[in-house]
Order: C-alpha cells, then structure tokens, then sequence
C-alpha cells in the first residue's frame, strides 16, 4: 500500500452557502472548486448506502495541498443502520496558526463559537503547544493549534 498523502476532510453542511461563507469570509480560506449540481441517482445511493439521496458539494482549499470538501444532502435515508455517535468531539480538523490566542480573539469578533479559552499543554512531547476547539456554522468541531518551535 502507497498512501501518498491527506487528499480532504469531508464534512456534511445543512446549507452549503452559508457554510462557504464561513470557510471563506470568516476564516479567509479559499473556494477551490466551486458547488456542483445536485446529483441524485441509484449509483448515488448504492455508493453512499442511502435511498433516495441528493448531494451536491464544493471544495475549500487549506494551504497548497488540503481541501475541505462540504457536502450538502437533500432529502435521503439510510439504507441500513447505523450506530449513533456519542457526542465526544473525536473527529475534526485542525489549522495551525501563529498565535493561537490573537487568533481566537479575531475569530470571536466575528461571531465564531468556541468550547473554552486557549490551552496550553504544560509537559511531555508538545509541552508549550496552545490549542482551543471552535465550531463551525453546522456545529462541526474545528481546532486552532500553535505549535512552539
């Protein structure tokens, strides 16, 4: 096997305008590839495991070689079950930044949400490194990290 690198993060959005603009405006990334179509259809739904899906996306880049692709679903049901996730905030993606805190501060301005102040890890390998959760307009946890040199 020959994982060659990180391609994107797939996120799920409930309404793919409002979540460009923030990938966009707020956080001053870049739209990459701009929204699709809807697209619908039975290879669709075999692929995804859903019955009667819709999905249309766009692409944000991150840097020069990540993307975040959001993906906006019309109606759709899953085919089978699936187990309910607990609510930990296990998945997300992480932006390195320069100063965590200023960062923050400027995300707040604009209405961002956080889960609490910045953080410092006080011992061990990352000793130093500030990090702080923040959500994005679909409740989608996202991470500032500064990572001291």
């Amino acid at each position: 096997m020959n994982l060659k690198s990180a391609h994107h993060t797939g996120f799920v959005v409930g309404n793919l305008e409002d979540s460009i603009d923030f990938y966009t405006r707020v956080l001053g990334l870049t739209l990459a590839i701009e929204p699709s179509p809807w697209a619908d259809g039975p290879g669709l739904d075999a692929g995804l495991g859903l019955n009667g899906a819709r999905i249309r996306s766009a692409s944000i880049a991150v840097g020069t070689s990540t993307l975040i692709e959001l993906v906006e679903f019309g109606h759709a049901t899953p085919a089978v079950s699936a187990p309910k996730r607990d609510g930990l905030r296990t998945a997300h993606m992480c932006f390195e930044v320069d100063d965590a805190v200023a960062t923050r501060e400027e995300l707040l301005a604009n209405g961002v949400r956080f889960t609490s102040e910045v953080n410092v890890i006080a011992e061990g390998p990352q000793a130093g490194w500030k990090w702080v959760y923040f959500l994005d307009p679909d409740d989608i946890t996202l991470e500032l990290i500064e990572v001291s040199k």
